[in-house]
């Protein structure tokens, strides 16, 4: 019943995302959800997000496995990576709509920092599970 409502909404309500609609605090509890932690280096690597337009909310992301920590203000950890984007495209590439490299080579995310953290960040951030299923469900009734 929970996978069916999940993909139900996923699949409605998940379209047509703008900004206005977005809350950049769930989509970072959802973001910290989503982390591959098994992906992840031994050590641990610090993100900061930053977001366009609200200048005010500064978001860490600890990640050291098996943990990852969503933190709101300044854990005191060296930063590895910055990353900075409206709440729009890392909501779509939460939900599966659109990958974080195209995100990057487009600039609607950037980020900065060392080039083998750059480089891994796309393979430790996931997408919400009823993407999948919803695609499923569509390819099936195709």
């Amino acid at each position: 019943m929970i996978d069916a409502l999940g993909t139900w909404g996923y699949r409605w309500a998940s379209k047509d995302l703008a900004d206005k609609d977005l809350d950049p605090d769930f989509l970072m509890w959802s973001l910290r959800r989503l982390v591959r932690v098994d992906a992840l280096p031994d050590q641990r690597v610090v993100l900061l997000f930053r977001f366009r337009g609200l200048t005010d909310r500064l978001f860490w992301l600890v990640l050291q496995r098996p943990d990852v920590d969503l933190c709101l203000f300044d854990p005191g950890y060296e930063v590895n990576l910055e990353i900075e984007a409206t709440v729009e495209p890392l909501a779509n590439v939460c939900l599966g709509h659109l990958s974080l490299l195209e995100a990057m080579r487009d600039g609607r995310v950037e980020v900065h920092g060392a080039p083998r953290y750059r480089n891994a960040l796309p393979s430790w951030l996931g997408v919400t599970r009823f993407a999948a299923m919803a695609k499923a469900i569509s390819a099936a009734s195709s």
